[in-house]
């Protein structure tokens, strides 16, 4: 595998985990308050900021450097108890 599919799978798999968890909420499994929306959306975050990283997309870093930030301390404040599990 080279470089750039391994990239392109990196992002592609970024991209599952926010639209997957994305989907838990609309269908309401899954709550605002939810850990496993907060840590997924978290964890994809990662995958696509990594991504943006190597196709040099300042828009895509930006995007995803705000929106993983933000799910990362919501994940913080679960496992601090503050927030609802679900």
């Amino acid at each position: 595998m080279d470089i750039s599919t391994l990239y392109l799978v990196i992002g592609s798999f970024g991209a599952f985990l926010v639209l997957f968890a994305f989907v838990q909420n609309q269908r309401n499994a899954w709550g605002n308050d939810s850990f496993k929306y907060d840590f997924l959306n978290a964890l994809g975050s990662l995958f696509l900021f990594v991504y943006a990283i190597y196709t040099a997309s300042i828009p895509f870093i930006v995007t995803n450097l705000v929106w993983g930030t933000l799910s990362f301390i919501d994940v913080v404040k679960g496992k601090k108890g503050q927030k609802r599990k679900g």
